[in-house]
């Protein structure tokens, strides 16, 4: 946090958390919005009684007082009520020698309610499978967050012009391939 700028994590139900503990990061300062323009109900939801506004981000700060963004709340994947974040997902497949690149989304399940799954792309030439990617997410993340599916492509993922992944046009554009 800068200079005249107060950050917290919160649990869902406003508890404020501790010390590395991820919730959604909400903050104060001097130039935060004072709400929602014409809708009086929405800024309600992203802004508290006492004037702390909701980012809809997840977060935790750390010992020394340093904020880390986990992911978006909205991208959270809820399967068997594990909450898991796309990233963390996405973070693991990378370190992978082989891969390109990545991104990871939920996908409707029967039986989880939501399961993790990821599109990847690989080096030109890896002989690489999905289901030894699996393995390798198993053992970076556990069994819970590991993705239950993925989706090997040869093109490139999509990017916003600042090169960024787009998840939910990623999600869009393979969901029907799961």
């Amino acid at each position: 946090p800068t200079a005249n700028t107060a950050v917290r994590i919160e649990a869902a139900d406003g508890t404020i958390l501790g010390v590395g503990e991820i919730g959604q990061i909400v903050g104060r300062s001097p130039g935060a919005m004072q709400g929602i323009y014409g809708d009086p109900a929405a800024t309600a939801e992203r802004i508290t009684a006492d004037g702390w506004v909701r980012t809809g981000d997840l977060g935790r700060i750390d010992a020394e007082g340093f904020l880390f963004v986990v992911d978006r709340m909205d991208d959270i994947i809820i399967s068997g009520g594990f909450n898991i974040a796309p990233s963390e997902i996405e973070d693991a497949l990378n370190l992978h020698p082989d891969v390109v690149e990545a991104v990871a989304f939920g996908m409707p399940d029967p039986k989880w309610g939501s399961a993790p799954v990821a599109v990847v792309r690989l080096d030109a030439g890896s002989t690489l499978g999905s289901e030894a990617l699996i393995e390798w997410c198993r053992a970076q993340v556990g069994p819970v967050k590991k993705p239950a599916h993925i989706l090997l492509v040869d093109e490139p993922l999509p990017v916003n012009p600042a090169g960024k992944l787009m998840r939910r046009v990623a999600r869009d554009v393979y969901a029907d391939r799961f």
